[in-house]
C-alpha cells in the first residue's frame, strides 16, 4: 500500500466465506486513505472458506475510470474445487486489468495460482512459510512500477519455427524479462516482429537471430518448452470446460488433452496433474498367503492445519497427532496394493479413511468391525515405532506376524479374535483394525 504513488487509486477487499470491499469504490492515494486501509488490514484475520469466485467478481465488476490500468494483486492459498469457474469469471470480467497471484503457503494449489495469473495476463509467485513476503513484495513493486510495453504480439518469418509459448505474451514491466519459448524444424537466418504499445502509442521492433543446429542447443531449453507447453494445453483445457467463453480447442479430432500432456511430461520427464515420480517397493504385503490392498494414513499437505481446514484435531492418528503443522492423518490416504509383485501408491480422499479416521478420540485400541469376529482374523496394527522387542511381544500375545513396515509403522498378520483385547494392551501399539 505505501508503495502507491499520489496519482493511484486502490481499495482493499478481503475473502473467506464472502468478499468485501474496504470502500465502495477506489479512494485517491494519499497518507490518510493509506492508513485507513493499513488499519484494515492489520485487523483481518484468516478463517471461514475461501470463496476467491466472489473476490475476483468484486475486483473486475466495472472498468477502472480515466483510463487506468488496474493491477490486481491477490493473495491466497488456493484450496478451492471450483478452479474452472474462477478462470472463467476472470476471463469473462478481465478487460485491460492485469492480476498477479501470490501463492501463501506450503501446500498451495500451484495449478489456480498459476493459471489465474496467465487469465489475467499478469504473473504468479509463491512465498512459502518459511520466508518472508517483503522480498516477492518488494519484486512485485520494482516491477510493475513502470510498464514498458503491454499487449504484445510476436511473429516470426519463418514457418519453420511452431509451438511458439506462452500463446499470450504477457506485459513487459522493468526488471523483469518476458521470455518466449517454441521449436523449429530448420537451423538458420529468421526474423522476428515484436509489436505492442509503449506509452499508449504503437510500437514494434524487427530482430534477427540465426536459429543454431541442434547441437548447439542447450539441454534444458527443451524440456523449459515442455512445461510451457504443458501449461497452454491445460489452458485449452479449462478454456473448452468453461463453455463458449473459451472455444480454444478447434479440432475436434486432436489428441485428448490427457494424452497430450501425458506423452510431453514422459518425453520430457516432466510431473504433471496426470504423470508424477512414483516410488515402486519390488515386494509383496503377503497375509494368510494371499495378498491385501490396504489403507493407510498419509501426511496432511505441510503447513496446513486441522484447524485451518475446520476439522477438529482428533481426526489425527495419534501416533502423529500434535505435529506443530497440524501434520499427518485426515488429509488422505495412501492406498498400497500389492499387485504382481509391486506395491503401489497414489492419494485417495478423506472418506477412505475407514476405521482409521478418529483414532485418537477412541476409547479402544480395537476397531469396533472386530468386536463381534470370532476365529482367527486378519488385522493390520498401527505402531508408534517398530522394533524387535513390539514383535516379540505381539508374537508372545498371540499374533502370526506376516509383514511389517517401519516407514508406515505398520504390522500385518493373523490373530485369534480372542486375543485382540491383549494385544491392546502391549506397550507401544496404537490401533488394530481389519484388513
Amino acid at each position: 500500500i505505501r508503495s502507491l504513488h499520489p496519482e493511484d487509486t486502490f481499495n482493499v477487499i478481503s475473502f473467506s466465506n464472502g468478499a468485501q470491499a474496504l470502500w465502495s469504490r477506489p479512494r485517491q492515494f494519499n497518507s490518510g486513505n493509506a492508513e485507513l486501509a493499513i488499519s484494515h488490514v492489520r485487523g483481518l484475520r484468516a478463517n471461514g472458506g475461501t470463496m476467491i469466485l466472489p473476490a475476483v467478481e468484486l475486483a473486475l465488476k466495472s472498468e477502472p475510470v480515466g483510463g487506468r490500468l488496474r493491477l490486481v494483486v491477490f493473495n491466497t492459498d488456493g484450496f478451492v474445487g471450483n478452479d474452472y469457474e474462477i478462470l472463467d469469471g476472470i476471463q469473462r470480467m478481465r478487460g485491460s486489468s492485469r492480476m498477479f497471484t501470490f501463492g501463501i503457503g506450503n501446500s498451495v494449489n500451484r495449478f489456480l495460482i498459476d493459471a489465474m495469473s496467465v487469465e489475467g495476463r499478469g504473473d504468479s509467485e509463491i512465498v512459502t512459510l518459511a520466508e518472508s513476503a517483503d522480498a516477492a513484495v518488494e519484486r512485485f513493486v520494482r516491477r510493475v512500477d513502470s510498464p514498458l510495453l503491454t499487449n504484445i504480439k510476436v511473429s516470426f518469418s519463418d514457418r519453420s519455427i511452431y509451438a511458439v509459448t506462452p500463446e499470450h505474451v504477457p506485459d513487459m514491466f522493468s526488471s523483469e524479462p518476458v521470455i518466449i519459448y517454441g521449436k523449429y524444424s530448420r537451423p538458420g537466418p529468421v526474423k522476428v516482429k515484436i509489436t505492442g504499445e509503449l506509452g499508449g502509442e504503437p510500437w514494434s521492433k524487427t530482430i534477427d537471430l540465426v536459429m543454431p543446429s541442434s547441437g548447439d542447443q542447450a539441454s534444458g531449453l527443451s524440456a523449459l518448452w515442455a512445461k510451457r507447453r504443458i501449461q497452454d494445453i491445460e489452458r485449452w483445457d479449462w478454456l473448452a470446460k468453461i463453455g463458449p467463453t473459451g472455444g480454444a480447442l478447434e479440432d475436434p479430432d486432436r489428441m485428448s488433452v490427457v494424452q497430450q500432456v501425458t506423452n510431453l511430461a514422459l518425453k520430457y520427464r516432466l510431473m504433471t496433474e496426470h504423470t508424477s515420480f512414483v516410488a515402486v517397493e519390488n515386494r509383496v504385503i503377503n497375509i494368510g498367503g494371499k495378498q491385501r490392498t490396504i489403507q493407510v494414513p498419509v501426511d496432511m499437505a505441510d503447513g496446513v492445519s486441522y484447524d485451518g481446514l475446520g476439522l477438529p484435531s482428533s481426526k489425527a492418528p495419534p501416533a502423529i497427532a500434535g505435529r506443530a503443522s497440524g501434520g499427518f492423518g485426515g488429509g488422505g490416504l495412501a492406498r498400497r496394493s500389492a499387485t504382481a509383485g509391486k506395491n503401489y501408491h497414489h492419494s485417495s480422499s478423506r472418506s477412505e479413511l475407514s476405521e482409521l479416521d478418529d483414532v485418537s478420540g477412541r476409547t479402544s485400541k480395537i476397531a469396533a468391525s472386530l468386536k463381534a469376529k470370532k476365529g482367527e482374523q486378519e488385522i493390520k496394527i498401527l505402531v508408534a515405532a517398530i522394533d524387535d522387542k513390539i514383535i516379540e511381544a505381539l508374537k508372545k500375545a498371540g499374533m502370526k506376524v506376516d509383514d511389517q513396515d517401519k516407514g508406515l509403522k505398520m504390522i500385518f498378520g493373523r490373530v485369534d479374535a480372542a486375543k485382540l483385547e491383549e494385544l491392546g494392551k502391549i506397550d507401544g501399539v496404537v490401533f488394530i483394525s481389519a484388513l
